[in-house]
């Protein structure tokens, strides 16, 4: 006897959640994966500028024979701890050391000024930094960090520099060079932390959640694992006794 009963077509409502259960694992493996390239992009480029940086104050020592430091720049006293002095009595020991260093943070703009058109003792001009590929805040005077908005630190530097409504930005003799990291910002007080280093907790005192909880806020690993991208500056310390300059992105 031949069956006439109509035959079944698509899929059942099982098969259809399989599917979607593993498009949304494929997706979401995807897209931890296309973070991690970000990330790993973002961090070599931020290498690749300090190291920029670097050089070209080594190449301002080299040309000047000083150091390309603000006037008046004052060195605070460090003590650390180093080898012995080879030819002495404290040979292989481990000793307190004294080193002169002075550091910059935030104003990192009074050191990039000097390499820009710095007039060499012949008296011809150089400049020493190529700022293609640096950034710098949109305000002319940054006084509080990170900062969300930046543009291209040469336009900045020449006067050709525009926000996101097109109005001309005021030039920059002295550009703060910057670098984007990774930020979390707690949602009870507004702070923002950075994730450079290790952070799980919001450390505002001032932290509503804390003053009606009791305890810090935990930051959720959703919240660590999509973090803002925030503006920083570029920390540049010199070793004044051992001639020594470190520029640092982190």
């Amino acid at each position: 006897m031949k069956d006439t009963s109509p035959r079944r077509s698509g899929f059942t409502l099982i098969e259809l959640l399989i599917v979607v259960c593993i498009i949304g694992i494929l997706a979401g493996l995807l897209s931890t994966a296309i973070l991690q390239l970000t990330k790993t992009a973002a961090d070599k480029r931020n290498k690749n500028n300090a190291e920029r940086l670097e050089a070209a104050i080594v190449e301002y020592w080299h040309d000047m024979g000083r150091w390309p430091l603000p006037k008046g720049a004052k060195p605070t006293l460090k003590k650390g701890s180093g080898e012995g002095l080879r030819g002495s009595e404290d040979e292989g020991r481990s000793v307190d050391t004294f080193t002169y260093s002075v550091s910059y943070a935030g104003d990192n703009d009074l050191i990039v000024g000097n390499l820009l058109d710095a007039v060499l003792p012949d008296g011809t001009k150089k400049t020493f930094l190529d700022l293609n590929g640096f950034t710098t805040p949109v305000e002319p005077s940054v006084t509080k960090w990170p900062v969300r908005d930046v543009v291209d630190a040469r336009l900045a530097y020449r006067g050709e520099a525009t926000d996101d409504e097109g109005k001309a930005i005021p030039a920059r003799k002295k550009p703060v060079l910057v670098y984007f990291a990774p930020f979390v910002k707690c949602p009870h007080c507004e702070t923002y932390f950075s994730l450079t280093g290790s952070r799980d907790y919001c450390t505002n005192d001032d932290c509503a959640y804390r003053k009606q909880e009791g305890k810090r806020y935990r930051f959720s690993r959703d919240e660590k694992r999509r973090p803002l991208q925030l503006a920083q500056p570029f920390r540049i310390s010199f070793d004044l006794m051992n001639n020594v300059v470190e520029v640092h992105a982190n």
